[in-house]
């Protein structure tokens, strides 16, 4: 079953037994829906619901008193009266200015018609906005006020996206050497990243508000300071692969119908799954050079913190894939520990695939 709007004109049916599609208007039939979920119901089958055009109507709420959506709100009182709300801006005059606020007629509406039969909702009404999440929940506490048998078939959905990509990152290592002056240097190393995430949307909270956790591999990563200190030279080289795990929150602002901009920051753990160390240290006295391993001077950190920030510029192709485009940068402990104080900052770009699906 296919319905992209509420109250769009027509509903196109794949029957199971013919796999052909079969399109219904308003005038064909009474409703459909998706059992225990959805139910829309033709605005020619409902007298009070009659217009001009013929349109299917979203039910979001039925009991005695039961709440509708299709280009507007509205609601059909325990006597089986229809009132539409809108919330139309008005004009107002303030010292000889001119201002255009909200009516809120839509509150005055509700509060004359419903709240009077139950007093307890008087401060509900009152925070009431035009959007699915505050009526819904609004006209469910009513039913239950006035002990109506009630079915809501609007639940706001969990919206989960899953996908992934290939990104291009450099590290940056900053070692600041106290027992080790030939660190004092600043080294970086850049690959190739391969990742994958899953993302859940807060239909609770706020449904711009997502929660991402992603896994990223970025492999045969060389890091190398050659440094000389007087009659001394010190030759540092680490190769590591990187398994980074990340947690963010994100916020998502619509551009236009196809684009958005997503804000996100949050906290990456990076483990080291492979490293090699080794530290050379060639000291020379007149004509003679003495070489050291100086390696057990340094340990590799197990696991590196860092704080990270994204913006993200994603586009759909289609309402089953999106395609998107990341800047990231983190910065946290370094690669080091214990001998040296050290900093770690990455830089990268990624490229993926989004797929959203909803639950």
């Amino acid at each position: 079953m296919k319905r992209e709007a509420a109250f769009r004109s027509t509903c196109e049916f794949v029957s199971a037994k013919t796999n052909k599609l079969e399109v219904f208007s308003p005038s064909d039939i009474r409703s459909f829906g998706l059992t225990g979920q959805a139910l829309y119901r033709s605005n020619q089958s409902e007298i009070n619901l009659r217009r001009d055009t013929p349109m299917f109507i979203e039910v979001l709420v039925e009991g005695e008193t039961s709440l509708f959506y299709y280009d507007r709100y509205a609601f059909r009182d325990t006597d089986g009266n229809f009132f539409e709300l809108q919330n139309e801006d008005e004009e107002k005059v303030v010292e000889g200015r001119k201002y255009r606020v909200k009516s809120n007629e839509f509150i005055r509406i509700i509060s004359a018609q419903l709240v009077n039969k139950c007093f307890k909702l008087i401060q509900d009404a009152n925070r009431l906005r035009l959007e699915h999440r505050s009526m819904v929940p609004f006209f469910e506490k009513f039913n239950k006020c006035i002990n109506s048998d009630y079915h809501v078939y609007y639940r706001d959905p969990v919206k989960v996206n899953y996908g992934g990509g290939l990104g291009y990152s450099i590290i940056t290592s900053s070692a600041f050497g106290l027992a080790l002056p030939d660190l004092n240097e600043t080294t970086s190393s850049s690959g190739m990243d391969y990742f994958g995430f899953v993302s859940s949307s807060l239909p609770r909270i706020n449904k711009r508000f997502r929660v991402q956790l992603d896994v990223q591999y970025s492999g045969n990563r060389n890091f190398s300071i050659d440094t000389r200190n007087g009659d001394s030279y010190y030759e540092t080289m680490l190769s590591l692969d990187l398994i980074k795990a990340g947690l963010q929150l994100k916020y998502h602002f619509p551009v236009t119908g196809k684009i958005e901009i997503q804000i996100g920051a949050g906290r990456i753990y990076n483990f080291i799954s492979s490293n090699n160390l080794s530290r050379t240290i060639e000291q020379v006295s007149g004509t003679d050079v003495f070489t050291e391993d100086g390696t057990s001077a340094l340990i590799v950190s197990e696991s590196i913190s860092e704080n990270i920030g994204t913006l993200v510029l994603d586009y759909q192709f289609s309402p089953y894939r999106h395609g998107f485009v990341e800047l990231r940068y983190a910065n946290g402990t370094g690669l080091l520990q214990e001998s040296v104080a050290n900093t770690i900052e990455t830089v990268g770009i990624r490229f993926g695939i989004n797929i959203p699906v909803s639950f």
